[in-house]
């Protein structure tokens, strides 16, 4: 047998153990069987089990723990003693003015000091509740991301399959004219050299998967099974069936079934800049620095003390006494007008946070709404006129190919392949952008906007 002979016999002989090891594989996932996690299952997650909002939860909890004592009377102080004992005795009928008292008192804060707490305290309560959700839309948004990326994954390694197969028919028919004379070994080269690229994508986007699982694991500590399936959510589904409008980059979005009830831009904003829990957080920062100014303002009025007190005396009438007692604010220039201009100072400069939370939020909706309509032009531009031009060519090609039709050469049909495996590349890429961008919007506003029927 000689070198040329043996080149055409391995050639045959790899493909037919690819194969093999395609048909194994595909025969132990099966077997397998990997559950199918969906993303409001995974979202569902995120809030029973994510540590960090267990303890944000926690600490809201605290927080309105607090709201009562707040504005609550000080304890009462009782005092219990005896009184004008001559020393070396505790013979109370020795002396008349002997005595074993018993007082109460009780303190009584300036007008206002109890509510003013109050509000201070229900204020930061909110703030916490307020921020949980914030946090909240931030991991919500991680999970969709990872999610989308998980998908994305899958696609692509569904497209190289596809891109595999075809890659080696191809193989195959070259190696037929191979034997016939009617191809060169470098075509068989070549063919095997790409599917070898193809071997080592795969492997690369299967070591990507992985560590996009452990990501998403982390986010949900929970102990999801590696491998799991993942089903596209129905709400991304409806948004890459949305019909295109190539170049119109307006307020709205199109105004079809698919998407109908969407805001617009315009909605979008104003309800985001009053109802975003960052914005609300700012604004109840702002109550609490209103009601710490408003308490400084009455601290600087004392507090009234009153003291209700018993003496028994030994054989004579027993007594009864009243008292009150009121700080005097010798210090008032030093103590208490330093504090209530602080806390002025403090209100305004929650002020310019509320101010800046509320424009900030507005610019991350306008970013996203440009990031949805940008991504969701380039899906339409890939899925819609360059994957069907690629087909189409691919098609011809392997037609004219398989017919051995004249003018059919190798190089043509595999770079037209080559062609179809990026722009069916590019349009997975642009299904997952389209699909985050829906999430970053939906945390930009603070609310669902794309949910499936069974959210």
């Amino acid at each position: 047998m000689g070198p040329r002979t043996l080149r055409m016999v391995t050639v045959p002989l790899w493909l037919v153990v690819s194969v093999a090891a395609s048909g194994a594989t595909a025969m132990e996932v099966s077997a397998q069987a990997p559950a199918v996690h969906t993303l409001p299952e995974l979202l569902d997650r995120l809030e029973r089990e994510n540590p960090e909002l267990a303890r944000a939860r926690r600490s809201g909890e605290a927080a309105r723990e607090r709201v009562a004592p707040a504005g609550a009377l000080p304890d009462p102080m009782v005092t219990a003693g005896l009184m004008n004992l001559p020393v070396g005795t505790v013979d109370l009928s020795r002396e008349g003015m002997s005595m074993a008292v018993l007082e109460v008192g009780q303190r009584f804060p300036a007008p206002g000091v109890r509510d003013a707490r109050t509000r201070a305290a229900e204020a930061r309560w909110r703030e916490l509740e307020h921020r949980r959700e914030e946090r909240a839309l931030e991991l919500r948004l991680g999970v969709a991301q990872a999610y989308a990326e998980l998908l994305f994954l899958d696609d692509a390694l569904g497209t190289l399959d596809r891109s595999r197969e075809l890659l080696r028919e191809l193989g195959e028919m070259t190696l037929s004219r191979l034997a016939v004379g009617s191809a060169g070994q470098a075509e068989v080269v070549r063919t095997q050299a790409e599917l070898t690229r193809l071997d080592e994508r795969a492997s690369d986007l299967r070591g990507a998967r992985a560590r996009t699982e452990a990501s998403l694991r982390a986010l949900l500590d929970s102990a999801l099974a590696p491998g799991f399936g993942v089903r596209r959510p129905e709400a991304w589904g409806r948004l890459l069936a949305m019909a295109p409008a190539f170049g119109a980059f307006g307020p709205t979005l199109p105004t079809s079934d698919t998407v109908s009830g969407i805001p617009s831009l315009e909605e979008l904003r104003e309800r985001a800049t009053r109802e975003h829990p960052s914005v609300l957080a700012a604004t109840e920062v702002v109550g609490a620095a209103s009601a710490d100014r408003r308490l400084a303002e009455q601290e600087r009025r004392p507090d009234l003390s009153v003291m209700l007190g018993y003496g028994h005396r030994a054989g004579m009438d027993n007594l009864w006494s009243v008292s009150m007692s009121v700080g005097v604010p010798l210090f008032r220039g030093r103590k208490q007008e330093p504090l209530a201009r602080a806390a002025g100072m403090d209100l305004e400069g929650a002020r310019d946070d509320a101010r800046k939370a509320s424009a900030e939020v507005d610019a991350q909706v306008l970013a996203a709404w440009s990031d949805l309509l940008r991504s969701r032009e380039r899906f339409h531009l890939t899925d819609r006129l360059l994957l069907p031009q690629a087909t189409a060519t691919v098609e011809a090609a392997m037609a004219g190919f398989r017919a051995g039709s004249e003018g059919a050469s190798f190089l043509p049909v595999l770079d037209a392949l080559l062609t179809l495996l990026a722009a069916e590349l590019e349009g997975a890429r642009a299904a997952r952008d389209l699909s985050v961008a829906a999430a970053r919007l939906e945390a930009a506003v603070g609310f669902t906007l794309f949910s499936d029927p069974d959210q």
